[in-house]
């Protein structure tokens, strides 16, 4: 349990706070439980809202490649597969093999992905407690994972190939 001593008035009172109540917090100090009788603290910084922050940035990146990876990876292993009907993103056939429609159906997989998450960090923020580290990347490693065994599976049930254009 860590102990942090807030100023709230000329004196110093002692007591624990959790990850979230500690980020709300606009100065907190560091201290043991014997330094904060002798008040000799040190700054923690700056919180944990801008390392969150940061998190979930990184995380938001390393999804938006995981996406992306998944679909170049399913156009080049099941040629043709985005060019099925009820499965191509544009009305013209033409544009489906643009790196504009390529690049929209990643960020579709990534809003897919972001809902499980997002929804993960806001249970957790309600709860006060944080999401441990592992979490969003092995959800989003599952979900690509799933979509990809759901397109292999439309390949491979597939009559015949479609045609290349």
């Amino acid at each position: 349990m860590l102990w942090y001593v807030v100023p709230i008035r000329p004196g110093f009172s002692c007591g624990t706070l959790n990850g979230f109540a500690r980020g709300t917090l606009n100065r907190v100090f560091h201290c043991s439980i014997r330094s904060a009788a002798k008040h000799r603290c040190r700054l923690l910084g700056t919180g944990i809202i801008p390392a969150m922050f940061k998190r979930i940035l990184g995380e938001l990146g390393s999804s938006f490649v995981l996406c992306l990876g998944e679909r170049v990876l399913e156009r080049v292993l099941f040629p043709g597969l985005h060019l099925m009907p009820g499965r191509i993103v544009t009305p013209d056939p033409a544009r489906a093999d643009t790196i504009a429609a390529l690049i929209a159906e990643a960020f579709g997989l990534m809003a897919l992905i972001w809902l499980f998450v997002g929804s993960l960090y806001v249970i957790g923020w309600l709860y006060r407690r944080p999401l441990r580290w592992q979490v969003p990347p092995i959800i989003t490693i599952m979900i690509v994972v799933l979509i990809f065994a759901g397109s292999f599976s439309i390949w491979y049930t597939m009559p015949t190939p479609p045609p290349q254009p």
